[in-house]
């Protein structure tokens, strides 16, 4: 990617050439929505979240973002000790506090552009800026290691949409830190709207008002030791209101309180608490007990 041109065409998405099946699912997701729209009447939102950072968000057990993953190792390591980077350190990325992501959120929800939207900033750091970032927060001088391992994509972005403002969305949330709490008083960080607005279904876009005929919908959320937010993950899943809904969550046998949680809202979903292999073998475990109650759509959170 070009560090001075962060900003890719559409054409760079597709024809699409993701590094992963990671990439392709995200793709496939997109198009799988917009052709339930088409034929369905679904009303959808389609939005590129470009790593997402802030409070509550994992810091170990592999499935970390790179800020949480280099806060992480500097808070760890000795002071004049050293942290280890994969790569060169000179691989790119965009990061995007929390709070602006769910602006963009709310504008996108707000319009009646369906998308895709991207959501992110277009300030380029590299992995070892982020790096050095992190211990000047910390007052900790540190060395970095560069050792062998996966970069990623060298490009942030899948690419622009058309122009959002024209379609009155004005996604593009401004970003005024590259990392850190959000600076009070900082209008592009103020909840101006009040709560989030409840999703109202329209009954297949207002072809039909028997409930009956509405599509039915899959959600699995992979869990394991998130007791402090596994609570409102469910609650922002159920207070949707969705008329016909399976909500599975299959966690990972977690030893933090997690499984309380879920057992008080046995009436509401179906969960379950075993050891698995991660998060991509609980995902799969959540799709397979949908597919077998019955055929929908499925959506991972």
């Amino acid at each position: 990617m070009d560090p001075d041109n962060p900003d890719c065409s559409e054409g760079s998405a597709y024809p699409a050439a993701p590094d992963s099946e990671y990439g392709w699912e995200k793709l496939f997701s997109e198009r799988m929505y917009a052709a339930y729209s088409r034929n369905y009447g679904l009303n959808v939102r389609i939005a590129r979240f470009h790593n997402i950072f802030g409070p509550e968000g994992t810091w170990r057990g592999g499935r970390e973002k790179a800020p949480a993953a280099i806060c992480r190792k500097v808070a760890e390591a000795e002071a004049g000790g050293e942290i280890e980077i994969w790569g060169d350190g000179k691989q790119t990325r965009t990061f995007l506090y929390v709070d602006e992501c769910l602006e963009g959120v709310r504008r996108l929800m707000d319009s009646d552009f369906s998308g895709p939207v991207n959501i992110g900033s277009d300030e380029m750091v590299s992995i070892t800026q982020l790096a050095e970032l992190a211990m000047k927060i910390a007052d900790k001088p540190l060395r970095i290691k560069h050792i062998e391992g996966p970069l990623g994509v060298r490009r942030s972005k899948l690419g622009q949409p058309p122009d959002p403002g024209e379609a009155g969305v004005g996604a593009k949330a401004e970003v005024q830190t590259v990392c850190g709490p959000p600076t009070p008083g900082s209008p592009s960080r103020s909840h101006r709207r009040g709560p989030l607005p409840r999703w109202r279904f329209d009954q297949a876009a207002g072809q039909t008002s028997d409930p009956g005929a509405v599509m039915k919908l899959t959600i699995v959320t992979p869990s394991y030791n998130h007791a402090h937010f596994i609570e409102r993950t469910i609650a922002s899943v159920l207070d949707q209101g969705y008329p016909d809904l399976e909500y599975i969550v299959v966690d990972g046998g977690s030893t933090d309180g997690t499984v309380n949680i879920l057992s008080r809202y046995s009436a509401d979903l179906i969960w379950t608490s075993e050891k698995d292999r991660g998060q991509s073998d609980a995902i799969n475990k959540g799709l397979a007990q949908g597919n077998r109650r019955r055929g929908g759509l499925s959506e991972l959170r």
